[in-house]
């Protein structure tokens, strides 16, 4: 089995109401603590770092197993939400990824079924769903439609 080492380097200058920066391969990101949570709001937060980490990779996993089950895709998109929940500390509750995929061709109640199936899998076997299961609720609600 192959092992692969993903690196980042963050610092943090200051208290609560600091700022950070990441860098990283791909990454370049200033974070803070948000203004809901009474922080500066200033570049992304943990928070939403999480949720892109889960988006990208769901939507990443959705399309290998689609391709794979010969599904062509004209427009793969998702629009993705964190609840959290606040108070003596900070806990996520729940996940909702809302992807919308337009295939390449009719809708057919064949091609739904196979995407829904594709979808099911994706939240399977994305590496950060697997990695918050168990914890937070992942729920998938799709818009599938053909060209």
């Amino acid at each position: 089995m192959k092992m692969t080492t993903f690196e980042i380097r963050a610092r943090w200058t200051g208290g609560l109401d600091g700022v950070g920066s990441l860098t990283g391969e791909g990454l370049e990101s200033k974070f803070s603590v948000p203004k809901d949570l009474k922080g500066p709001g200033l570049g992304t937060n943990p928070e939403e770092l999480l949720l892109g980490a889960a988006a990208s990779c769901f939507l990443i996993t959705t399309a290998a197993i689609l391709k794979r089950l010969n599904v062509s895709i004209a427009n793969l998109s998702i629009q993705s939400q964190l609840e959290v929940e606040v108070g003596l500390g900070i806990d996520v509750r729940k996940l909702i990824h809302r992807p919308t995929v337009t295939v390449k061709s009719l809708a057919t109640p064949e091609v739904v079924k196979t995407v829904n199936q594709a979808l099911s899998q994706a939240e399977q076997y994305c590496l950060i769903s697997k990695a918050i299961r168990g914890n937070v609720a992942i729920e998938v609600v799709a818009i599938i439609t053909g060209e």
